[in-house]
């Protein structure tokens, strides 16, 4: 005998508001008592289903939240980015991968060795850095 189905409308409001507010898929099924993989196969019945699915409503609930919340955010970094403009280029850089400078890659072989200077906007690096040891002369 099959079990109770845990695809209930009181679950699908749970993981919906926590969804609005900025969860993860594992937190929200975790919220509403489910696991990841539950919630990712009621998504994919979701995309299968037809209109009037109830399925296929939750996965479109689960889409208007996620854009909701990204909305928000985006929203945030504009605004950030009007006083900072590496906020700008940090957004334009995820939102355009056109925008993305090239990657650069540079070998380098033989000759001294190289010192490199590291510095942040409001923050010490010292404590994340380890001592690199000397190479042997050669």
């Amino acid at each position: 005998m099959a079990g109770r189905s845990k695809f209930t409308a009181e679950r699908r409001a749970v993981i919906i508001r926590a969804l609005e507010n900025g969860s993860s898929y594992r937190a929200a099924a975790g919220v509403a008592g489910i696991d990841e993989s539950s919630l990712r196969d009621w998504l994919a019945r979701g995309r299968e289903a037809g209109e009037s699915s109830s399925y296929r409503e939750f996965a479109e609930q689960v889409r208007q939240a996620e854009a909701g919340v990204a909305s928000l955010v985006a929203k945030v970094i504009v605004d950030a980015a009007k006083d900072d403009p590496k906020w700008a280029a940090w957004y334009l850089e995820r939102r355009d991968s056109a925008f993305s400078p090239p990657a650069t890659r540079r070998e380098i072989t033989g000759g001294a060795p190289i010192v490199v200077e590291l510095k942040l906007a409001g923050g010490d690096m010292a404590p994340m850095l380890r001592p690199v040891p000397e190479l042997p002369a050669g």
